[in-house]
C-alpha cells in the first residue's frame, strides 16, 4: 500500500503507513483491523499484460523469459524477451505495459535459460492471443 493514513472500516480507528509498513498498530486479543484499499483508476489508455507461469521446476540460476513476435517481448530475440520473476521453484510472474501491439495478435513463448547451459523452449507450438486494446490482462499457462 502507498504510503499515507488508513482508517480502519469497522472502527475509524487510524493508522499510517511509512515505507509500505504499518506503523504503530498494536491488537489485543481477538481484536481485528480491516484497510480497504483500491489502488486508483488506470487511465482509459494502455494495456497491462501478465504473465504467470507454472509446472516446470526450477533449478537455482535458471531464469524464465516470454519471447514473442511483438516489441514488447523483443520480437523473438532472447536478449530482449521479457523477464519473468521467481515465486517459487515451479512458479513465476511477471507484468509489463504494453502500448505498440496493444489491440492486435501476438504469438509468443516461455524459455527457460541458465549461463552456460543454453536455452530451453516450451515443447509445444506458439501461444497465439488477440490483445485487448486497453485494460489488464493475465495469461496463465503451466509449462509443456
Amino acid at each position: 500500500m502507498p504510503d499515507g493514513i488508513y482508517k480502519d472500516v469497522l472502527s475509524d480507528r487510524a493508522v499510517t503507513v511509512k515505507g509500505g509498513r504499518i506503523e504503530g498498530l498494536t491488537l489485543g486479543r481477538d481484536a481485528s483491523f480491516v484497510i480497504s484499499y483500491c489502488a486508483p483508476a488506470r487511465g482509459k489508455s494502455g494495456l497491462e499484460l501478465t504473465f504467470l507461469l507454472n509446472g516446470f521446476k526450477t533449478e537455482f540460476g535458471q531464469r524464465v523469459k516470454v519471447t514473442g513476435n511483438c516489441p514488447e517481448l523483443g520480437n523473438w530475440d532472447l536478449a530482449k524477451a521479457f523477464p519473468l520473476e521467481y515465486i517459487n521453484d515451479n512458479a513465476w510472474l511477471g507484468s509489463l505495459p504494453v502500448t505498440e501491439s496493444a489491440g492486435k495478435n501476438i504469438a509468443y513463448k516461455f524459455v527457460v535459460g541458465k549461463d552456460g547451459d543454453g536455452v530451453l523452449y516450451e515443447n509445444r507450438p506458439a501461444h497465439f492471443r488477440l490483445l485487448p486494446a486497453e485494460g489488464l490482462l493475465e495469461l496463465q499457462h503451466r509449462w509443456s
